[in-house]
């Protein structure tokens, strides 16, 4: 076979596999950390943040915060995200997302139905489903209307506490 024919053969070959033009590139999907004790300064990391890369997604996942707190909170960053075009999601619970304006939530496998969640947001609102590892979980959700699911634990490790990462210390 001529050299030739080898590298036509070659360049079908990689034009086959090429992926489609209609595939969105990967996106990042931010989270925040499980508690926010001064959301100025906060704030105003996220607006750098976001200024410096596109984000598709951030989700708002305080834990151990009041239901009143995680609104103020949401009610603050919520805005920012908007205006550099980031979606903002609130974890577990759908009533909050709804009275803060967010546009969706992030539901664990023990928080709320996604059913009983899609009756509480606006038909727009975007609902993710945590799956672990489990691909009988995501099919699940993906059947109950879920826009995305996510595997994977989220730091199963016991981490240290002393060891934080630069960009979250605020």
């Amino acid at each position: 076979m001529s050299k030739s024919k080898r590298k036509s053969q070659k360049k079908n070959k990689r034009q086959e596999n090429k992926v489609p033009d209609a595939v969105i590139p990967c996106q990042i999907y931010l989270i925040t950390p499980p508690q926010i004790d001064d959301v100025e300064v906060f704030a105003g990391i996220l607006e750098k943040v976001l200024a410096a890369t596109p984000i598709a997604c951030l989700q708002i996942r305080l834990k151990d915060t009041s239901a009143s707190d995680t609104i103020k909170i949401a009610k603050r960053l919520i805005p920012i995200a908007h205006q550099y075009g980031t979606l903002a999601l609130i974890n577990d619970d759908p009533e909050i997302a709804k009275e803060c304006g967010a546009d969706g939530v992030h539901l664990g496998q023990s928080d709320m139905n996604i059913n009983l969640a899609k009756t509480l947001l606006p038909e727009d609102a975007l609902i993710g489903i945590t799956c672990h590892n489990s691909r009988e979980l995501a099919f699940s959700a993906g059947s109950d209307g879920a826009d995305y699911v996510a595997f994977g634990a989220f730091l199963t490790q016991v981490q240290n506490p002393a060891r934080k990462l630069p960009i979250w210390r605020y």
